[in-house]
Parts: structure tokens; sequence; C-alpha cells
């Protein structure tokens, strides 16, 4: 059992590392430039909290 945790905990760290290497590798060179007219379309840059913490001090 011990063998088996600790193949899984390799694949995890394995897993956690490539996926941060991925999404910087992705950030830095641009590669998918579709992803942020998306982003922009959907307001996921805009940083507006201002409506919502409005909305919650209403009584």
């Amino acid at each position: 059992m011990k063998g088996v945790e600790r193949i899984l905990i390799k694949i995890a760290i394995i897993q956690g590392c490539l996926f941060l290497l991925v999404q910087v590798f992705f950030h830095h060179f641009d590669l998918f430039p579709g992803i942020k007219e998306i982003m922009f379309y959907e307001g996921v840059n805009n940083q507006n909290h201002a409506e919502i913490i409005e909305a919650i001090q209403l009584p």
C-alpha cells in the first residue's frame, strides 16, 4: 500500500509541476490570443467589485 501511495504522490507532484510550467509557457509566449479576446468579451478582465459590494450593503 505504501508503494501505491508513493507512486500517487509522485504523479501528483509531477502533474502540478507540469501544470505550472505549461501555464507559464502559455502566458509568456501568448500562444492563444483568442483566449484574451474571449476573456475580454466575457468581462473576466474587469475588476468591478464595487457593484457587488453596493448590492450587499443595501438593506
